[in-house]
């Protein structure tokens, strides 16, 4: 005879790994964690939702319960994740937004990019190094 109300034994756990390793992520964008158990005997479980998540110096931002981050500062830390008594974390590096690049193109010799009016030219060509090619960097906003 069962005993419905006898709880399930489960294996110990041996580690967790928390994935991805060693992000970079932008300030202002999220990066989504996961926690991974490995237990005693064999068996990994996803544990993300069962884990206490913590980003490391706070400042670098914060990280909730399923194991989203969403970056406010520059800087390098940690991000751990506690599952069942064992803690684990992952490298990360919170970097400024890249501005924008935009690649303009002049079709063929003497030809004007249809971006931004560059004309090509002997002179143009020397001065970028690509002959039909011109990199322009827009400001970030």
């Amino acid at each position: 005879m069962a005993n419905k109300d006898k709880p399930i034994q489960q294996a110990p756990v041996q580690g967790v790994d928390v994935e991805p390793a060693n992000a970079t992520v932008s300030v202002g964008a999220t990066q989504q964690y996961t926690a991974i158990a490995t237990f005693l005997g064999g068996g990994t479980q996803d544990v993300t939702a069962q884990s206490t998540w913590v980003v490391y110096p706070f400042e670098l931002g914060t990280i909730n319960a399923m194991g989203l981050l969403s970056a406010t500062a520059v800087g390098t830390g940690s991000v751990y994740a506690t599952y069942s008594g064992v803690q684990s974390g992952t490298e990360i590096t919170i970097s400024v937004v890249p501005d924008p690049v935009e690649q303009h193109r002049a079709v063929s010799p003497g030809g004007t990019c249809h971006l931004c009016g560059w004309t090509w030219t002997e002179a143009n060509a020397l001065s970028t190094g690509a002959p039909a090619t011109h990199i322009v960097h827009v400001p970030a906003q």
